[in-house]
């Protein structure tokens, strides 16, 4: 059984790298850094304020050559401003080829 605060659909690893996104609506590229990650989405921190809706293409390059990388679709489901920049929380929309 779950403790109380982790009772999501998938479980969350927590991680800290840096991914490259693309933002589709404006084709703008920018590195964030990844802070957690799961089968069914993805939390991050961006320099660059990301609003809910925002639907971006994520690529997660892991440092070892046995973990194979990570290319998505993703929407940002919430975000809030810190001192360290845009917190968000992200669900995955779509497995993309490498």
């Amino acid at each position: 059984m779950r403790d109380y605060e982790e009772k999501r659909r998938f479980l969350r690893m927590a991680t800290d790298c840096s991914a490259w996104c693309r933002i589709l609506e404006t084709a703008e590229e920018l590195e964030v850094r990844l802070c957690d990650l799961s089968s069914g989405g993805v939390g991050l921190v961006s320099e660059r304020p990301l609003a809910p809706g925002c639907r971006f293409e994520i690529r997660i390059a892991p440092e070892w050559a046995l973990v194979p990388p990570l290319h998505a679709l993703a929407e940002v489901v919430h975000a809030r401003s810190g001192a360290d920049g845009c917190r968000a929380g992200a669900r995955i929309l779509e497995m993309l080829g490498s």
